[in-house]
């Protein structure tokens, strides 16, 4: 029965990706999660993501796709458009994940 559902995206829950990095337990879940989608093709976000420190620790683990205070507060959609032309990213674009 597992196997016939669709679940795509995976998510890192933040409260994983929170304590990663002091945590065994949740990086072992958080990286479990990232072999998880890899094997079965899908995509995983990390959720929560607020720390660079976080964010290398889950690149080198092979999570490509993050959501967290690290890019950007949430905001009222009208203010959306503005955000998008003025947002620097706080990781170079050499280092983004490929």
């Amino acid at each position: 029965m597992l196997k016939r559902l669709s679940f795509a995206p995976l998510k890192i829950d933040r409260s994983f990706v929170r304590d990663l990095l002091d945590e065994p337990i949740d990086a072992a879940i958080a990286h479990t999660v990232l072999a998880l989608g890899h094997n079965l093709g899908v995509t995983v976000v990390a959720e929560g993501g607020e720390t660079r420190a976080q964010y290398d620790r889950l690149v080198r683990g092979g999570c490509a796709y993050f959501q967290g205070y690290l890019f950007g507060r949430a905001m009222p959609a009208g203010d959306l458009s503005a955000a998008a032309r003025a947002w620097q990213s706080p990781i170079q674009p050499d280092a983004l994940p490929h």
